[in-house]
C-alpha cells in the first residue's frame, strides 16, 4: 500500500548531510501548510465559503490533540501558515482583493490577511503558483507579494526582485521559492536567490532548513518543470540540512523522498484539508487534517 494512503506511517531518517547536533538549540515550532486556495473560483457563487470554513478550522486547531501516533499531546502555539501557491484561480485583482457587487465579495487578502489581520488569526507566508501568473493573470499577485514582503513579520532576506524571501522560526530557516526553484521565466530566478540565501543565512551552521514552492515531485508536477531544473536544485541543496520540502499543485496529500529529502504535498485547502507540522530537534511530525479529524501522519526522526 502506498504511504500516502496509510492512516499512520512512521519514517526513520538519520541526520541529513551529517550536520551538527542541534539538540541543545531552542526549537519547537508548529505551523500549518494550506495550498491551492484558488480565490475566484467560488467568489460569485458563495463568497468563497469553503475557504472561509478551512480558515475557521485552522483558527480552532490550537488545543486539539495531535494524532495518537504522534503522542496525542495538545497542539500549542501555531506560528503561522505557509501557502505554497495558487492563491487565486486566474490571477486577477478581484481574485486577490475581492470586489463590490452590492456587498463586498472577499478575496485572498481579505480572508488570509498577512500578520493575523484577516479572517485567519495567524501570520501567513504565501507564494505564487501557476494560476497566479498564467493567462489571463495580470501580474497583480506578484506585485502584491513583493509589497507584502516589506511588512511581513520576521522576514530576514528578500530577493532583489522582491518576490522570494526567507525567515526564521526558532533555530529553523524557512525559504519561500514561489512557483518552483528555477532561473528565468516563471520562476523569476528563485534558484539564484536560494543559493545566495543558504550561503548568507545558513552557511555551515547545520541549521534545519524547510523549503516550500508550488510544484512538487509527483508525476503531474514534474511535467511543469524540467529535469535539468531539478538537477540544479539538487546541486544547490548539497551540504545543507534540508529537513523537508512542502509543495501544492496536485491537490492531494502525499509524501515521497526526493534525493533523500522528505517532500510533502499539501492538499487543497478548499477541500477542508491542510497539513499540521511540528518540528523539534529530534523529529518532524506532518499530519493531514481532514475536516475535523486526522488522516495520514508521517513522523521523521532527525
Amino acid at each position: 500500500m502506498k504511504l500516502s494512503l496509510l492512516l499512520a506511517a512512521t519514517l526513520l531518517l538519520t541526520p541529513l548531510g551529517g550536520q551538527n547536533d542541534i539538540s541543545a538549540e531552542a526549537l519547537d515550532v508548529t505551523f500549518l501548510v494550506a495550498a491551492d486556495t484558488h480565490y475566484g473560483l467560488d467568489q460569485w457563487g458563495d463568497n468563497e465559503s469553503l475557504n472561509k470554513a478551512a480558515i475557521d478550522r485552522m483558527n480552532n486547531l490550537e488545543g486539539t490533540a495531535w494524532p495518537a501516533v504522534a503522542g496525542g499531546s495538545p497542539i500549542e502555539e501555531i506560528r503561522g501558515v505557509l501557502v505554497p501557491g495558487d492563491l487565486t484561480d486566474s490571477g486577477t485583482s478581484s481574485n486577490l482583493y475581492g470586489y463590490w457587487f452590492f456587498v463586498h465579495i472577499d478575496g485572498f487578502v481579505d480572508d488570509y490577511g498577512i500578520n493575523g489581520n484577516g479572517r485567519l488569526q495567524y501570520e501567513v507566508y504565501e507564494g505564487y503558483g501557476n494560476h497566479d501568473i498564467h493567462d489571463p493573470a495580470t501580474g497583480v499577485v506578484l506585485s502584491e507579494i513583493a509589497s507584502r514582503n516589506q511588512v511581513r513579520t520576521g522576514v530576514t532576506n528578500i530577493s532583489a526582485n522582491g518576490l522570494h524571501y526567507s525567515f526564521d522560526w526558532g533555530h529553523a530557516h524557512f525559504v519561500n521559492l514561489n512557483v518552483y526553484p528555477g532561473g528565468a521565466g516563471d520562476a523569476e530566478d528563485s534558484l539564484g536567490f536560494l543559493v545566495q540565501d543558504l550561503q548568507s543565512q545558513v552557511g555551515d551552521s547545520g541549521r534545519p532548513v524547510i523549503l516550500y514552492h508550488h510544484y512538487g515531485f509527483d508525476p503531474f508536477s514534474t511535467s511543469w518543470w524540467t529535469y535539468e531544473e531539478r538537477l540544479a536544485y539538487k546541486a544547490a541543496l548539497a551540504g545543507y540540512n534540508v529537513v523537508a520540502i512542502f509543495s501544492g499543485h496536485n491537490h492531494a496529500a502525499q509524501h515521497r523522498k526526493w534525493n533523500g529529502i522528505h517532500a510533502f504535498n499539501a492538499p487543497r485547502a478548499k477541500d477542508q484539508r491542510f497539513l499540521a507540522v511540528r518540528l523539534t530537534p529530534r523529529r518532524l511530525v506532518v499530519a493531514v487534517r481532514n475536516g475535523d479529524a486526522w488522516s495520514s501522519t508521517w513522523i521523521v526522526k532527525l
